[in-house]
């Protein structure tokens, strides 16, 4: 028996993730009736299309592939003994008579992977690079906006909440860095924490500003290694009763590395301000 991919466009997929079982109760009947005559192989019904990302090149780019009027709202492999049994098949697909189509084509190979019970799906390493990727650019980002600012300038306030590019580095490297990545995903002891009110944005004038970028950079490389030993499902060593508290999640490292590339980028946006206003250097984002 012959198996054909049907590749469903509409103008959206009614499966959002808060879908009720009456919003996709069409498409499921439709399921129920194909498998019922022994046609279905397998069915997978996608998101809306405000869920989709798309990658062209080395560009990440929110939304569909093609915008188009009709999208790929899901699909479905059956078996049929020729490509008009097939055709006849998917006439009955309720995207039909919501105005939109289908299109079937003939499966060359392929097939699910069979997993040992108990076994997880393998990491995408494409999500991983890409999460890394970001993480990285926004340190560079935080390092580049620090470079060649002399002492004086690295410790002068500049806007009204009074902090200082030293001072946002320091609370970078205790708050982000050290915070996320040895405490929380390591498990290590918060045992480095300045006493004091916003003590991670006080630098002592003891303390050299290249002292602080130094441990900056050192932070960096620790967490990386922490990051290096641990899935991307991986559960904090030691998570915290305040996150629920604030209403935050973070139960896995995926979690925590979008938290502090967020965390990262804003406060390379608060440098990028300060540095201007220091002697006009800009720094160009593409």
């Amino acid at each position: 028996m012959a198996q054909f991919g049907v590749l469903i466009y509409v103008g959206d997929s009614a499966h959002a993730p808060d879908a009720s079982s009456d919003d996709i109760a069409e498409c499921d009947e439709h399921a129920d009736e194909v498998t019922a005559a022994n046609a279905m192989v397998g069915a997978w019904a996608f998101t809306p299309r405000n869920m989709a990302t798309s990658v062209r090149g080395a560009g990440v780019t929110a939304g569909p592939f093609v915008d188009a009027a009709d999208i790929v709202a899901g699909f479905y492999i059956i078996e049929a003994p020729d490509l008009d049994a097939a055709v006849a098949i998917a006439r009955t697909n309720p995207a039909l008579k919501a105005g939109g189509g289908v299109e079937i084509r003939p499966i060359h190979s392929g097939g699910m992977v069979e997993r040992a019970p108990g076994e997880s799906m393998p990491e995408a390493p494409a999500e991983r690079d890409l999460l890394l990727q970001r993480l990285a650019g926004q340190r560079r980002h935080i390092l580049d906006q620090l470079a060649g600012l002399s002492e004086e300038q690295l410790r002068r306030p500049v806007l009204p909440s009074g902090w200082s590019c030293v001072g946002l580095v320091q609370h970078l490297t205790l708050s982000d860095e050290r915070y996320w990545f040895e405490v929380v995903m390591a498990g290590k002891p918060l045992d480095f924490w300045p006493e004091g009110d916003n003590a991670d944005w006080q630098v002592p004038d003891a303390v050299p500003a290249e002292s602080v970028i130094a441990d900056y950079r050192a932070a960096i490389d620790r967490s990386d290694a922490y990051i290096a030993g641990l899935d991307l499902d991986a559960p904090p060593a030691q998570p915290e009763d305040w996150w629920a508290e604030a209403g935050l999640s973070f139960p896995n490292l995926r979690a925590v590395l979008l938290h502090v590339i967020v965390e990262t980028a804003t406060h390379a946006g608060h440098l990028d301000a300060v540095r201007e206003l220091l002697d006009r250097k800009q720094y160009i984002v593409l």
